[in-house]
């Protein structure tokens, strides 16, 4: 806004400023959530799009102390944030997440706070509403569901007071190309036991030493998998992860089965593969 000369005209200028600000910062957020002292949650959008020009929004998270909120696989206990728009489920681009012991129970998920990505159609309307369904846990679990919207015009926001926190939160969602800047690989997978006592042996490779490297599998529903055992191999930019399978009374066999890797080196850098047990 342009500085003028008249009183009455600046005035007028400084009101007419005022608005478009306040409409840009309804644009970047809903208003936050209290959920029983235990979270505080809200919708954020960022001025970004991808390349079909899905708008990218964020479910946020401020947690109070010791308080969890859980990956799209929780574990052994939880239950992961979901995020609707009306009755369609919403793709969340879930960071890497921390491993937490509940009860004596390992479960993934975030403390503190966190924003988990996810793109959507922008609406004629200039309001976006979804609703997101999620468990926090402490020395208790809570599920809650919450409604939220947010007004304005998001789809022409030039830049937003979120950029850089989204920046940072998708720099920790694993990468699903087949090149990454660490050179992550997963090179082999081997399922060794006899079924309903199977492990998975991975191979894995970085460009730098994977003495912090951590591995998540998931297999349906049926399939627990507990911490992996990492072992360095040659100059300790590849290793062999070990991982048990713990599987409900009847599980199928291993072998046959999709799994989803998320492979972390521990360095800030994770990427996510599905690949085909045999």
């Amino acid at each position: 806004c342009y500085p003028v000369r008249s009183i009455r005209v600046r005035y007028l200028v400084k009101v007419w400023c005022l608005f478009i600000w306040a409409g840009g910062a309804l644009a970047q957020e809903s208003q936050w959530h209290d959920h029983q002292g235990a979270v505080q949650t809200r919708i954020v959008a960022a001025s970004h799009q991808d390349s079909s020009e899905m708008q990218l929004f964020g479910w946020e998270a401020k947690l109070s102390e010791g308080w969890k909120a859980y990956w799209r696989s929780p574990g052994e206990a939880g239950l992961p944030v979901r995020v609707f728009r009306g009755e369609t489920e919403v793709e969340l681009l879930y960071p890497y997440p921390e491993r937490f012991d509940l009860f004596g129970l390992e479960t993934y998920g975030y403390s503190k706070q966190v924003i988990l990505p996810f793109y959507l159609n922008t609406p004629d309307t200039g309001v976006v509403e979804v609703r997101a369904d999620f468990m926090v846990c402490k020395d208790i679990c809570i599920p809650f569901t919450a409604h939220y919207s947010l007004q304005g015009d998001v789809a022409s926001l030039a830049s937003s007071s979120h950029d850089i926190r989204f920046d940072a939160w998708l720099q920790k969602v694993p990468d699903r190309d087949t090149a990454t800047k660490a050179n992550l690989g997963i090179e082999a997978v081997q399922v060794k036991g006899v079924q309903g006592m199977q492990k998975l042996v991975v191979d894995v490779r970085a460009d730098h030493t994977l003495e912090n490297a951590d591995l998540l599998v998931e297999v349906g529903d049926a399939f627990h998998f507990g911490t992996p055992e990492v072992h360095l191999l040659e100059d300790g930019t590849r290793a062999r992860i070990v991982v048990g399978a713990m599987a409900a009374r009847g599980a199928p066999n291993l072998k046959g089965q999709e799994a989803r890797f998320t492979f972390s080196d521990g360095a800030g850098n994770a990427i996510d593969r599905r690949i085909m047990l045999k």
